[in-house]
C-alpha cells in the first residue's frame, strides 16, 4: 500500500467527517491551552501592577507627610511614627546601596537633625530625600509601563532599568550639590 492509497482510503467521503471533526476538536483544544495560558499570564501581571500602584501610592503619600512635617519642624513623635512606617514599606537590607538604603539613612539624617536644630542641613536632606524617591517612582512607571508592553520583565532588564534610573538620580544630586555650592560661595562674597 503506498502513501497515495493511504491518503484516499483516509479522505473518502465516509472518514471525511470524521477526521474533520477530529482536527477541530484537537485545534480547539489545543486554543484553549493557549488563551488560558495567556489569561492566567495577563491576570497576574494585572495584579501585581494593581498591588504595585497601591504600593507607590501609599509609599508616596507617607514620604509626602513626612517631608513636609519635617520641613515645617513638626513634632518629632510624629516623624519618627512615620519614619518607620516608610522603613516598612521600603527593603533597606536588601537594597542597601541604592534607593531604599539610602532613603533609610536620609531619613535617619533628618530625624537626628530635628532632634538637634539642625533646619539647614536638614532641609539639603529633605531636597535629596524627595529627588531619591522622584527617581525611584521614575523607576516602578517605566517598569509598569515596560510590563504592560512586554509581559514579566527579566531580571536582567530591571537591573538596566535600576541602574539607568539610579545614575539619573546621582546626576541629578551631584547637579544639586553644585548648584548650592555656587550659591554659597555668591553668599559669602
Amino acid at each position: 500500500m503506498t502513501l497515495a492509497d493511504l491518503v484516499k482510503m483516509v479522505i473518502n467521503s465516509e472518514t471525511l467527517p470524521f477526521v474533520g471533526t477530529v482536527l477541530i476538536v484537537i485545534s480547539s483544544y489545543i486554543a484553549l491551552i493557549i488563551t488560558t495560558i495567556h489569561g492566567r499570564k495577563d491576570k497576574f501581571i494585572e495584579t501585581i501592577t494593581v498591588a504595585r500602584r497601591d504600593y507607590v501610592k501609599e509609599l508616596r503619600d507617607v514620604i509626602t507627610d513626612f517631608c513636609a512635617l519635617a520641613w515645617e519642624g513638626g513634632k518629632t513623635n510624629e516623624l519618627r511614627k512615620l519614619s518607620i512606617k516608610i522603613k516598612l514599606l521600603m527593603n533597606p537590607a536588601r537594597f542597601t546601596d541604592t534607593w531604599d538604603g539610602r532613603a533609610v539613612e536620609l531619613i535617619n539624617s533628618i530625624l537626628a537633625q530635628q532632634d538637634t536644630l539642625q533646619f539647614a542641613q536638614q532641609k539639603e536632606n529633605i531636597y535629596d530625600l524627595l529627588a531619591l524617591m522622584q527617581s525611584w517612582f521614575a523607576l516602578e512607571w517605566d517598569g509598569f509601563m515596560s510590563e504592560g508592553k512586554k509581559g514579566i520583565l527579566t531580571e536582567r532588564k530591571k537591573d538596566k532599568l535600576r541602574r539607568q534610573c539610579w545614575k539619573e538620580y546621582k546626576q541629578q544630586k551631584k547637579e544639586r550639590e553644585k548648584k548650592n555650592k555656587k550659591n554659597r560661595n555668591n553668599e559669602k562674597q
